[in-house]
Protein backbone atom coordinates (compact mmCIF):
# COMPACT_ATOMS: atom_id res chain seq x y z
CA UNK A 1 0.00 0.00 0.00
CA UNK A 2 3.06 2.24 0.48
CA UNK A 3 4.74 1.39 -2.50
CA UNK A 4 1.03 2.21 -4.46
CA UNK A 5 0.93 5.67 -2.53
CA UNK A 6 4.61 6.63 -2.98
CA UNK A 7 4.05 5.85 -6.76
CA UNK A 8 1.47 7.92 -7.10
CA UNK A 9 2.92 10.95 -5.74
CA UNK A 10 4.25 13.05 -8.86
CA UNK A 11 4.53 16.70 -9.71
CA UNK A 12 0.95 17.03 -10.67
CA UNK A 13 -0.57 15.33 -7.39
CA UNK A 14 -1.87 11.42 -6.35
CA UNK A 15 -3.12 8.93 -8.72
CA UNK A 16 -4.80 5.34 -7.26
CA UNK A 17 -5.49 2.32 -8.98
CA UNK A 18 -9.41 1.56 -9.22
CA UNK A 19 -8.82 -1.55 -8.10
CA UNK A 20 -7.44 -0.43 -4.78
CA UNK A 21 -9.88 2.11 -3.96
CA UNK A 22 -11.99 -0.09 -2.31
CA UNK A 23 -9.54 -1.49 -0.37
CA UNK A 24 -8.93 2.27 1.27
CA UNK A 25 -10.73 3.88 4.00
CA UNK A 26 -10.86 7.44 4.72
CA UNK A 27 -7.82 7.66 7.22
CA UNK A 28 -5.25 5.84 4.68
CA UNK A 29 -6.10 8.16 1.91
CA UNK A 30 -3.69 10.86 2.36
CA UNK A 31 -2.51 13.65 0.03
CA UNK A 32 1.47 13.37 0.24
CA UNK A 33 4.21 15.69 -1.27
CA UNK A 34 7.74 14.58 -3.33
CA UNK A 35 9.81 16.16 -0.45
CA UNK A 36 12.97 14.34 -2.02
CA UNK A 37 13.02 15.62 -6.01
CA UNK A 38 12.17 18.84 -4.03
CA UNK A 39 9.30 19.20 -7.13
CA UNK A 40 6.16 21.56 -7.38
CA UNK A 41 3.26 19.85 -6.40
CA UNK A 42 0.40 20.12 -7.86
CA UNK A 43 -2.57 22.00 -6.54
CA UNK A 44 -5.17 18.92 -6.06
CA UNK A 45 -7.12 17.96 -3.21
CA UNK A 46 -9.60 14.93 -3.47
CA UNK A 47 -12.63 15.41 -1.22
CA UNK A 48 -12.78 11.88 0.02
CA UNK A 49 -15.22 10.85 2.85
CA UNK A 50 -15.51 7.55 2.27
CA UNK A 51 -13.37 5.90 -0.65
CA UNK A 52 -15.70 3.34 -1.23
CA UNK A 53 -18.51 3.60 -3.57
CA UNK A 54 -17.15 7.44 -4.32
CA UNK A 55 -15.21 7.32 -7.66
CA UNK A 56 -18.30 9.39 -9.37
CA UNK A 57 -17.90 12.34 -6.30
CA UNK A 58 -13.92 12.77 -7.27
CA UNK A 59 -14.62 12.54 -10.96
CA UNK A 60 -17.72 15.59 -10.58
CA UNK A 61 -15.42 17.70 -8.48
CA UNK A 62 -12.15 17.74 -10.85
CA UNK A 63 -11.09 18.02 -14.24
CA UNK A 64 -8.35 14.76 -14.49
CA UNK A 65 -8.56 12.75 -17.51
CA UNK A 66 -11.31 9.67 -16.09
CA UNK A 67 -8.74 7.12 -17.42
CA UNK A 68 -6.51 8.06 -14.85
CA UNK A 69 -9.24 7.89 -11.77
CA UNK A 70 -10.93 4.55 -12.78
CA UNK A 71 -12.71 5.45 -15.72
CA UNK A 72 -10.78 3.14 -17.24
CA UNK A 73 -10.47 -0.28 -15.51
CA UNK A 74 -7.02 -1.87 -17.35
CA UNK A 75 -5.00 1.17 -16.65
CA UNK A 76 -2.48 0.93 -14.04
CA UNK A 77 -0.84 2.95 -11.67
CA UNK A 78 2.66 3.12 -13.96
CA UNK A 79 0.57 4.19 -16.84
CA UNK A 80 -1.78 6.78 -14.75
CA UNK A 81 1.84 8.16 -13.41
CA UNK A 82 3.53 8.36 -16.92
CA UNK A 83 0.05 9.88 -18.59
CA UNK A 84 -0.24 12.39 -15.44
CA UNK A 85 3.51 13.53 -16.24
CA UNK A 86 2.48 14.23 -19.65
CA UNK A 87 0.26 17.14 -18.46
CA UNK A 88 1.53 20.76 -18.48
CA UNK A 89 2.97 21.83 -15.27
CA UNK A 90 0.60 23.97 -12.60
CA UNK A 91 1.85 27.36 -13.17
CA UNK A 92 1.22 27.20 -17.17
CA UNK A 93 -1.70 27.99 -18.93
CA UNK A 94 -3.56 25.28 -20.88
CA UNK A 95 -6.89 24.75 -22.71
CA UNK A 96 -9.65 23.17 -20.52
CA UNK A 97 -9.15 20.24 -23.83
CA UNK A 98 -5.86 18.56 -22.80
CA UNK A 99 -7.17 17.49 -19.63
CA UNK A 100 -5.92 20.75 -17.15
CA UNK A 101 -7.48 20.89 -13.78
CA UNK A 102 -9.21 23.07 -12.86
CA UNK A 103 -9.43 22.20 -8.76
CA UNK A 104 -9.47 24.95 -6.18
CA UNK A 105 -7.25 24.60 -3.19
CA UNK A 106 -9.02 23.60 -0.30
CA UNK A 107 -7.85 26.33 1.94
CA UNK A 108 -9.38 28.69 -0.28
CA UNK A 109 -13.27 28.21 0.87
CA UNK A 110 -11.85 28.88 4.96
CA UNK A 111 -13.29 32.28 6.52
CA UNK A 112 -12.28 33.57 9.28
CA UNK A 113 -15.45 33.90 11.91
CA UNK A 114 -15.53 37.18 12.74
CA UNK A 115 -18.46 39.05 14.73
CA UNK A 116 -20.96 40.63 12.59
CA UNK A 117 -20.90 44.33 12.03
CA UNK A 118 -23.80 46.30 14.32
CA UNK A 119 -24.86 49.61 13.87
CA UNK A 120 -26.50 49.42 17.42
CA UNK A 121 -25.79 52.84 19.40
CA UNK A 122 -23.99 53.02 22.58
CA UNK A 123 -26.01 51.98 25.62
CA UNK A 124 -28.62 50.21 23.45
CA UNK A 125 -29.54 46.84 22.84
CA UNK A 126 -31.73 45.00 20.35
CA UNK A 127 -35.16 43.56 21.08
CA UNK A 128 -38.16 42.04 19.60
CA UNK A 129 -40.40 43.88 16.78
CA UNK A 130 -37.28 45.32 15.25
CA UNK A 131 -36.99 47.58 18.26
CA UNK A 132 -34.25 49.11 20.84
CA UNK A 133 -33.91 49.22 24.43
CA UNK A 134 -32.21 51.40 26.20
CA UNK A 135 -31.55 51.07 29.93
CA UNK A 136 -33.80 53.07 33.05
CA UNK A 137 -30.63 52.95 34.77
CA UNK A 138 -31.46 50.78 37.24
CA UNK A 139 -31.03 46.53 36.27
CA UNK A 140 -33.46 45.38 38.26
CA UNK A 141 -36.21 48.24 36.86
CA UNK A 142 -35.37 46.96 33.17
CA UNK A 143 -35.53 43.26 34.39
CA UNK A 144 -38.75 44.07 35.44
CA UNK A 145 -39.83 46.34 31.96
CA UNK A 146 -38.55 43.10 30.19
CA UNK A 147 -35.16 44.28 29.35
CA UNK A 148 -35.40 48.24 29.73
CA UNK A 149 -36.80 51.58 28.25
CA UNK A 150 -37.89 51.60 24.38
CA UNK A 151 -36.97 54.10 21.95
CA UNK A 152 -38.45 56.67 21.12
CA UNK A 153 -41.26 56.28 23.67
CA UNK A 154 -42.95 58.57 26.63
CA UNK A 155 -42.52 56.52 29.61
CA UNK A 156 -44.79 58.26 32.72
CA UNK A 157 -44.00 57.46 35.87
CA UNK A 158 -46.86 58.54 38.70
CA UNK A 159 -46.88 58.29 42.26
CA UNK A 160 -49.97 57.93 44.68
CA UNK A 161 -52.07 61.05 45.80
CA UNK A 162 -52.58 62.37 49.08
CA UNK A 163 -54.61 61.68 51.84
CA UNK A 164 -56.02 63.43 54.68
CA UNK A 165 -55.52 59.87 56.70
CA UNK A 166 -51.68 59.54 56.33
CA UNK A 167 -50.85 63.43 56.72
CA UNK A 168 -48.56 63.32 53.23
CA UNK A 169 -46.74 61.28 54.69
CA UNK A 170 -47.37 58.24 51.75
CA UNK A 171 -47.38 60.93 48.98
CA UNK A 172 -44.30 62.64 49.84
CA UNK A 173 -42.33 58.86 50.17
CA UNK A 174 -43.63 58.09 46.62
CA UNK A 175 -42.12 61.42 45.36
CA UNK A 176 -39.03 60.74 46.40
CA UNK A 177 -39.54 57.17 45.02
CA UNK A 178 -40.31 58.77 41.99
CA UNK A 179 -37.67 60.95 41.63
CA UNK A 180 -34.74 58.03 42.70
CA UNK A 181 -36.01 56.84 39.42
CA UNK A 182 -35.47 59.68 37.70
CA UNK A 183 -32.03 60.32 39.36
CA UNK A 184 -30.94 56.53 38.19
CA UNK A 185 -32.52 57.71 34.25
CA UNK A 186 -30.25 60.75 33.84
CA UNK A 187 -27.38 59.72 35.56
CA UNK A 188 -27.10 56.32 33.40
CA UNK A 189 -27.00 59.04 30.46
CA UNK A 190 -24.31 61.04 31.94
CA UNK A 191 -22.19 57.97 32.92
CA UNK A 192 -22.21 56.10 29.36
CA UNK A 193 -20.79 59.04 27.98
CA UNK A 194 -21.81 58.61 24.50
CA UNK A 195 -25.07 59.76 24.66
CA UNK A 196 -27.00 62.85 25.86
CA UNK A 197 -28.93 64.46 28.79
CA UNK A 198 -31.68 66.67 28.83
CA UNK A 199 -33.38 67.67 32.31
CA UNK A 200 -36.58 69.58 32.75
CA UNK A 201 -37.13 70.38 36.23
CA UNK A 202 -37.51 73.56 38.44
CA UNK A 203 -33.77 74.29 39.33
CA UNK A 204 -32.23 72.28 37.03
CA UNK A 205 -28.91 73.12 37.59
CA UNK A 206 -29.25 71.88 41.52
CA UNK A 207 -30.84 69.08 40.41
CA UNK A 208 -28.13 68.14 38.48
CA UNK A 209 -24.92 69.01 40.90
CA UNK A 210 -26.83 67.61 44.14
CA UNK A 211 -29.12 64.40 43.38
CA UNK A 212 -27.14 62.81 40.55
CA UNK A 213 -25.85 59.98 42.34
CA UNK A 214 -22.21 58.53 41.91
CA UNK A 215 -21.07 55.99 39.52
CA UNK A 216 -19.62 53.05 41.05
CA UNK A 217 -17.37 51.27 37.93
CA UNK A 218 -15.13 54.62 37.66
CA UNK A 219 -13.54 53.96 40.61
CA UNK A 220 -13.31 50.62 39.43
CA UNK A 221 -11.87 51.10 36.30
CA UNK A 222 -8.87 53.67 37.88
CA UNK A 223 -8.08 50.61 40.75
CA UNK A 224 -7.54 48.28 37.95
CA UNK A 225 -5.91 50.91 35.35
CA UNK A 226 -3.61 51.43 38.44
CA UNK A 227 -2.87 47.86 39.01
CA UNK A 228 -2.08 47.31 34.64
CA UNK A 229 0.71 50.20 35.03
CA UNK A 230 2.32 48.87 37.74
CA UNK A 231 2.53 45.43 35.38
CA UNK A 232 5.07 44.70 33.41
CA UNK A 233 3.87 44.51 29.87
CA UNK A 234 3.57 41.37 29.00
CA UNK A 235 2.30 40.84 25.33
CA UNK A 236 1.15 37.14 24.07
CA UNK A 237 4.34 35.69 22.20
CA UNK A 238 2.65 32.75 21.15
CA UNK A 239 -1.14 33.85 21.07
CA UNK A 240 -0.31 37.31 19.58
CA UNK A 241 -3.76 37.04 17.35
CA UNK A 242 -6.02 36.92 20.70
CA UNK A 243 -4.36 40.86 21.45
CA UNK A 244 -7.63 42.47 19.52
CA UNK A 245 -10.12 40.16 21.67
CA UNK A 246 -8.51 41.83 24.70
CA UNK A 247 -8.81 45.45 23.05
CA UNK A 248 -12.58 44.68 22.09
CA UNK A 249 -13.54 43.85 25.54
CA UNK A 250 -11.82 46.96 26.80
CA UNK A 251 -13.69 48.63 24.24
CA UNK A 252 -16.88 47.17 25.24
CA UNK A 253 -19.92 49.59 26.32
CA UNK A 254 -22.11 48.87 29.21
CA UNK A 255 -25.89 48.28 29.51
CA UNK A 256 -26.13 49.56 32.76
CA UNK A 257 -24.29 50.77 35.26
CA UNK A 258 -23.81 50.83 39.07
CA UNK A 259 -24.91 53.89 41.29
CA UNK A 260 -24.60 55.05 44.69
CA UNK A 261 -27.47 57.54 45.81
CA UNK A 262 -26.01 58.83 49.15
CA UNK A 263 -23.14 59.93 47.18
CA UNK A 264 -23.34 63.32 44.36
CA UNK A 265 -21.62 62.22 41.02
CA UNK A 266 -18.06 63.04 40.24
CA UNK A 267 -18.00 66.54 38.92
CA UNK A 268 -14.99 64.99 36.14
CA UNK A 269 -17.89 62.76 34.90
CA UNK A 270 -20.71 65.63 34.87
CA UNK A 271 -18.03 67.98 32.81
CA UNK A 272 -17.08 65.30 30.24
CA UNK A 273 -21.23 64.78 29.43
CA UNK A 274 -23.12 67.64 31.03
CA UNK A 275 -26.82 67.34 30.79
CA UNK A 276 -28.67 70.01 28.96
CA UNK A 277 -30.65 71.96 31.87
CA UNK A 278 -34.07 73.30 30.92
CA UNK A 279 -36.05 75.03 34.02
CA UNK A 280 -39.37 76.24 33.57
CA UNK A 281 -39.46 78.54 36.29
CA UNK A 282 -37.81 81.01 34.30
CA UNK A 283 -40.49 81.82 32.15
CA UNK A 284 -42.52 81.86 34.88
CA UNK A 285 -40.53 85.47 36.21
CA UNK A 286 -41.21 86.81 32.86
CA UNK A 287 -44.81 86.38 33.55
CA UNK A 288 -45.69 84.07 30.87
CA UNK A 289 -49.00 82.46 31.20
CA UNK A 290 -49.44 78.95 31.20
CA UNK A 291 -50.48 77.48 27.58
CA UNK A 292 -46.89 80.41 26.73
CA UNK A 293 -45.10 78.09 29.75
CA UNK A 294 -45.42 74.93 28.06
CA UNK A 295 -44.98 76.23 24.39
CA UNK A 296 -41.94 77.57 25.59
CA UNK A 297 -41.13 74.20 26.98
CA UNK A 298 -42.02 72.23 24.29
CA UNK A 299 -39.97 74.59 21.87
CA UNK A 300 -36.51 74.15 23.78
CA UNK A 301 -37.50 70.21 23.95
CA UNK A 302 -37.76 70.28 20.48
CA UNK A 303 -34.92 72.12 18.91
CA UNK A 304 -32.93 69.95 21.26
CA UNK A 305 -34.02 66.91 19.06
CA UNK A 306 -33.80 68.48 15.93
CA UNK A 307 -29.62 69.06 17.09
CA UNK A 308 -29.37 65.53 17.47
CA UNK A 309 -31.32 64.60 14.05
CA UNK A 310 -28.80 67.08 12.22
CA UNK A 311 -25.53 65.33 13.61
CA UNK A 312 -24.04 62.52 11.59
CA UNK A 313 -23.34 60.22 14.24
CA UNK A 314 -26.20 58.93 15.92
CA UNK A 315 -26.60 59.32 19.92
CA UNK A 316 -29.58 58.48 22.23
CA UNK A 317 -31.31 61.68 23.80
CA UNK A 318 -32.56 61.13 27.09
CA UNK A 319 -35.23 63.73 28.54
CA UNK A 320 -35.64 64.06 31.96
CA UNK A 321 -39.15 65.60 32.60
CA UNK A 322 -40.16 66.70 36.67
CA UNK A 323 -42.82 69.30 37.81
CA UNK A 324 -45.10 69.31 35.33
CA UNK A 325 -48.46 69.75 36.58
CA UNK A 326 -47.16 71.65 39.46
CA UNK A 327 -48.85 74.81 40.94
CA UNK A 328 -45.66 76.65 40.52
CA UNK A 329 -46.58 76.73 36.84
CA UNK A 330 -50.57 77.59 37.63
CA UNK A 331 -53.56 76.76 39.29
CA UNK A 332 -55.42 73.72 37.81
CA UNK A 333 -58.06 74.71 35.72
CA UNK A 334 -59.14 74.36 32.32
CA UNK A 335 -56.47 76.14 30.64
CA UNK A 336 -53.31 74.10 32.53
CA UNK A 337 -55.30 70.80 31.64
CA UNK A 338 -55.66 71.83 27.80
CA UNK A 339 -52.01 73.17 27.77
CA UNK A 340 -50.54 70.16 29.84
CA UNK A 341 -53.07 67.29 27.60
CA UNK A 342 -51.22 69.26 24.67
CA UNK A 343 -47.90 69.28 25.63
CA UNK A 344 -48.28 65.37 26.05
CA UNK A 345 -49.62 64.55 23.12
CA UNK A 346 -47.26 66.93 20.94
CA UNK A 347 -44.36 65.39 22.94
CA UNK A 348 -45.13 61.93 21.96
CA UNK A 349 -45.31 62.31 18.48
CA UNK A 350 -41.86 64.37 18.62
CA UNK A 351 -40.29 61.32 20.46
CA UNK A 352 -41.85 58.93 18.04
CA UNK A 353 -40.36 60.71 14.77
CA UNK A 354 -36.88 61.25 16.28
CA UNK A 355 -33.87 59.19 15.66
CA UNK A 356 -32.92 57.60 19.02
CA UNK A 357 -35.03 59.79 21.88
CA UNK A 358 -36.81 58.58 25.12
CA UNK A 359 -37.78 60.69 27.91
CA UNK A 360 -39.01 59.68 31.48
CA UNK A 361 -41.69 62.20 32.87
CA UNK A 362 -42.59 62.34 36.45
CA UNK A 363 -45.93 63.16 37.87
CA UNK A 364 -46.00 64.13 41.45
CA UNK A 365 -48.46 63.62 44.09
CA UNK A 366 -49.53 67.58 44.13
CA UNK A 367 -50.68 66.99 40.25
CA UNK A 368 -52.36 64.10 40.86
CA UNK A 369 -54.57 65.49 43.65
CA UNK A 370 -55.13 69.28 41.70
CA UNK A 371 -56.78 67.81 38.40
CA UNK A 372 -59.62 65.17 37.85
CA UNK A 373 -59.35 61.76 38.04
CA UNK A 374 -60.87 61.67 34.19
CA UNK A 375 -58.02 64.08 33.00
CA UNK A 376 -55.24 62.13 34.55
CA UNK A 377 -56.48 59.03 32.69
CA UNK A 378 -55.98 60.68 29.27
CA UNK A 379 -52.68 61.19 30.29
CA UNK A 380 -52.28 58.07 31.03
CA UNK A 381 -53.38 56.72 27.71
CA UNK A 382 -51.46 59.11 25.96
CA UNK A 383 -48.11 58.07 27.01
CA UNK A 384 -46.50 55.12 25.91
CA UNK A 385 -46.08 53.13 29.20
CA UNK A 386 -46.96 54.22 33.15
CA UNK A 387 -45.25 52.75 36.34
CA UNK A 388 -47.38 53.84 39.33
CA UNK A 389 -45.43 54.19 42.78
CA UNK A 390 -47.01 53.69 45.79
CA UNK A 391 -45.23 53.82 49.11
CA UNK A 392 -46.30 52.36 52.44
CA UNK A 393 -45.71 55.23 55.03
CA UNK A 394 -48.35 55.94 56.89
CA UNK A 395 -49.83 52.32 56.70
CA UNK A 396 -47.47 50.02 57.31
CA UNK A 397 -49.67 48.86 60.68
CA UNK A 398 -52.30 47.55 57.62
CA UNK A 399 -49.83 45.71 55.59
CA UNK A 400 -49.64 41.89 56.25
CA UNK A 401 -46.48 40.78 57.49
CA UNK A 402 -45.12 39.86 54.35
CA UNK A 403 -44.93 42.79 53.03
CA UNK A 404 -43.17 44.63 55.87
CA UNK A 405 -39.71 44.26 54.47
CA UNK A 406 -40.69 46.41 51.01
CA UNK A 407 -40.96 50.16 51.21
CA UNK A 408 -43.36 50.68 48.77
CA UNK A 409 -44.95 49.08 45.58
CA UNK A 410 -44.38 49.53 41.69
CA UNK A 411 -47.21 48.67 39.38
CA UNK A 412 -46.83 48.55 35.59
CA UNK A 413 -50.02 49.64 34.66
CA UNK A 414 -49.30 50.18 30.99
CA UNK A 415 -46.66 48.98 28.19
CA UNK A 416 -45.54 50.12 24.91
CA UNK A 417 -46.71 48.95 22.19
CA UNK A 418 -44.24 50.10 19.41
CA UNK A 419 -44.20 48.02 15.89
CA UNK A 420 -46.50 45.75 16.99
CA UNK A 421 -50.31 45.55 17.93
CA UNK A 422 -49.61 44.09 21.33
CA UNK A 423 -47.30 45.00 24.48
CA UNK A 424 -44.56 42.96 26.27
CA UNK A 425 -46.33 40.58 28.43
CA UNK A 426 -44.17 40.59 31.75
CA UNK A 427 -44.31 37.66 34.24
CA UNK A 428 -45.55 40.12 36.63
CA UNK A 429 -46.78 43.26 36.98
CA UNK A 430 -46.63 44.10 40.55
CA UNK A 431 -43.38 44.63 42.68
CA UNK A 432 -42.16 45.42 45.77
CA UNK A 433 -39.44 48.25 46.41
CA UNK A 434 -36.75 48.42 49.01
CA UNK A 435 -35.22 52.12 49.29
CA UNK A 436 -31.51 51.35 51.32
CA UNK A 437 -29.37 54.17 51.95
CA UNK A 438 -27.05 53.59 49.09
CA UNK A 439 -29.62 51.61 46.32
CA UNK A 440 -32.75 51.04 45.38
CA UNK A 441 -34.20 47.82 44.87
CA UNK A 442 -36.99 46.19 42.97
CA UNK A 443 -38.19 42.77 43.62
CA UNK A 444 -41.05 40.28 43.12
CA UNK A 445 -43.97 39.79 46.10
CA UNK A 446 -42.90 36.85 48.02
CA UNK A 447 -46.59 35.28 48.41
CA UNK A 448 -47.56 34.36 51.70
CA UNK A 449 -48.36 30.73 52.58
CA UNK A 450 -51.85 29.74 51.82
CA UNK A 451 -54.53 30.27 53.83
CA UNK A 452 -53.18 33.59 55.24
CA UNK A 453 -53.63 36.01 53.02
CA UNK A 454 -56.42 38.67 53.84
CA UNK A 455 -59.56 38.59 52.12
CA UNK A 456 -59.77 42.69 51.57
CA UNK A 457 -57.10 43.08 49.51
CA UNK A 458 -57.54 45.74 47.00
CA UNK A 459 -57.89 45.59 43.03
CA UNK A 460 -57.09 47.56 40.68
CA UNK A 461 -59.82 49.13 39.61
CA UNK A 462 -61.10 50.01 43.30
CA UNK A 463 -59.94 53.57 43.21
CA UNK A 464 -62.77 54.27 40.30
CA UNK A 465 -65.76 55.93 41.66
CA UNK A 466 -68.40 53.92 41.48
CA UNK A 467 -71.57 55.73 40.26
CA UNK A 468 -75.28 54.89 40.21
CA UNK A 469 -75.06 53.09 36.86
CA UNK A 470 -73.31 49.93 35.97
CA UNK A 471 -71.15 51.35 33.77
CA UNK A 472 -67.07 51.99 34.44
CA UNK A 473 -65.21 54.39 32.45
CA UNK A 474 -63.71 53.00 29.20
CA UNK A 475 -60.35 55.32 30.06
CA UNK A 476 -59.98 54.17 33.56
CA UNK A 477 -56.62 51.96 34.21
Amino acid sequence: MARLLKQGVTTHGVVLDCYHMNDLDATTIQVLSDTQEKLEVRKVRFAIANAKGRLQDILAATNLPKRILGGDPRMSVEDAVRLLRSLPPSGSTTPSSQGATNVPELMASFRRKTPAATSLRSGTKPFVNGQILVSSGLSELDGALGGGLLLNTLNLVETSPPSDETLDVGAAASDALAVDLLRYFVAEGVADGKQRVAIVAPDAAGFIQEQLPLELSLAQRQVKQQLAETKDDTTLTIAWQYGKYEEKQKEKQRFCHSFDLSKKMHIEMLGANEPIKIDPLVWMDSNATVSEVYELLYCAIEEVVQQEKTKEKDQVLRVGVLGLGSPLLGPPDATHMTALFTFFRRLRTLLGGSKSAVCLAVLASDALSAFPTAFMNELRHVSDSVLALNSFAGTRDLLPDELHEFQGSLTLRKLPRVHALACHAPSNTRFGVKRERRKLKIEKFHLPPEGSRSSNSSTCGSNTPSTGHSSTDPLAF
